[in-house]
């Protein structure tokens, strides 16, 4: 018996950092729950804020101020030059001590020797991974005997998820087909 050991997300400020389509599809399915939703976004954050209808949404020169406030830091963006290692031992002090940090998006946007370290030093209150530094993730690696749920990267492989990428696939074969440019496609 004892002491609850979950936390509820009601009244939490969750921040999310990309507001692409991870992102939005994480806002929509985080409505019901009773948080305050802040945001970081590339390009025009007071639209996204409007848009989104979340409390706050800053740039990315305002991530250290949405670590600082958030109950739960989410990463909904994608590995570029300027995003590889963007929670490192600097932006992870940002983070309150009985904070979250949950990757959603790419290893390579988490520093490992820094979640280490704020995982063992009480920086931060525990990870939640669905993607790591190395895939697949060494499951002696000493970082998941410290408070890390870890997931094995396949929450995308459902029926419905599949169907949409035969979808895709299908559509831009089309496209191409017809001389147009392909869907989803990175630009440089």
């Amino acid at each position: 018996m004892g002491q609850p050991r979950g936390r509820a997300l009601e009244d939490q400020t969750v921040g999310i950092v990309g507001l692409g389509g991870i992102g939005q599809a994480l806002i929509r399915r985080l409505k019901g729950f009773g948080v305050r939703m802040i945001g970081i976004k590339r390009h025009a954050p007071q639209e996204a804020q409007a848009a989104l209808g979340l409390d706050w949404v800053g740039g990315p020169d305002q991530l250290p101020e949405l670590l600082g406030r958030s109950d739960v830091v989410f990463l909904c963006l994608p590995v570029t030059p300027a995003s590889t290692g963007l929670m490192n031992r600097q932006t992870l002090a940002c983070m309150q001590p009985h904070a979250f940090l949950i990757n959603l998006s790419r290893g390579g946007l988490v520093d490992r020797d820094a979640l280490e370290w704020a995982l063992s030093s009480g920086t931060i209150a525990g990870a939640g991974l669905d993607v790591f530094w190395q895939e697949p993730p060494d499951p002696d690696d000493p970082i998941f005997d410290l408070n890390v749920l870890a997931t094995p990267h396949i929450g995308g492989s459902t029926d419905r998820s599949l169907q949409g990428i035969l979808a895709g696939v299908v559509e831009n074969i089309r496209r191409v087909e017809a001389g147009q440019a392909p869907l989803n496609c990175a630009r440089p």
